[in-house]
């Protein structure tokens, strides 16, 4: 059971490094959908000005790339969603953990109680 907390226990660092790092691009992400909005409000006032438009608009598709959110290699999305997925598959680990480990006990306990009338030896529950 002190292997399941340990494990427990070890897991927790990484865990709480990745919420402040998902932490930390989920406020990025929502300060670049108030930026577009004001890129938004800005292009809509800049109504004579061709060039001006054109520069927020460009500005404004590099800012809708960066707010679908960031990525570890395309292989998963770096977000708030990742920190449950994680600590599911944490737990569903421990889970399995302390199923394998009751039974060990358990089967350890059956194979001592076959043994004690080798050493006859009476066991009080």
């Amino acid at each position: 059971m002190s292997f399941i907390v340990g494990f427990f226990i070890y897991s927790l660092v990484p865990a709480g490094r990745l919420l402040i790092v998902t932490t930390a691009v989920n406020l990025l992400i929502n300060r670049i959908t108030e930026t577009k909005h004001l890129l938004n409000k800005l292009e809509i006032k800049a109504s004579g000005h061709e060039e001006m438009k054109s520069k927020l608009k460009y500005t404004m598709r590099r800012y809708d790339i960066m707010s679908e959110g960031f990525s570890a290699a395309n292989y998963f999305k770096v977000n708030r969603g990742l920190v449950t997925s994680i600590a599911g598959y944490l737990l569903t680990y421990i889970i399995v953990l302390m199923q394998f480990k009751i039974s060990d006990i358990r089967e350890t306990e059956q194979n001592f109680r076959g043994n004690e009338n080798i050493f006859n030896v009476t066991l009080s529950n």
